[in-house]
C-alpha cells in the first residue's frame, strides 16, 4: 500500500469512508474501509455478518423440519372441553 493509502486510512473504522479525495502516485481516490472478516461486518448492534448467516441457515433448517413433519389430528381433537382439561 502506498503511503498515502495508509495515511488516510489510518484510524478509519469499519463503514467509514474518507472525508476527502486522496491523492497518490496512481490518481484520486476515495477509500472505503470494509470488513476483513464476517465479524467485522455489523448488521445492527448487536449482530455480525457470522450471525445473520448462522440465523439464516437455522432457519432454513427449522423450515425444511416443517416441510418434512406430517401432522394428524385425533378424532377425538374437537372435542376437548378446554376449562377440564387446564382445571379452570
Amino acid at each position: 500500500m502506498v503511503q498515502e493509502f495508509t495515511d488516510a486510512t489510518t484510524g478509519l473504522q469499519v463503514g467509514q469512508m474518507t472525508t476527502d479525495l486522496v491523492q497518490s502516485t496512481y490518481g484520486y481516490h476515495i477509500i472505503l474501509r470494509v470488513a476483513l472478516t464476517p465479524d467485522m461486518v455489523p448488521i445492527n448492534e448487536s449482530s455480525n455478518l457470522r450471525d445473520l448467516a448462522a440465523q439464516s441457515q437455522f432457519g432454513d433448517l427449522v423450515q425444511s423440519w416443517v416441510d418434512a413433519a406430517t401432522v394428524t389430528v385425533a378424532p377425538d381433537f374437537e372435542n376437548l372441553d378446554l376449562a377440564t382439561l387446564f382445571g379452570a
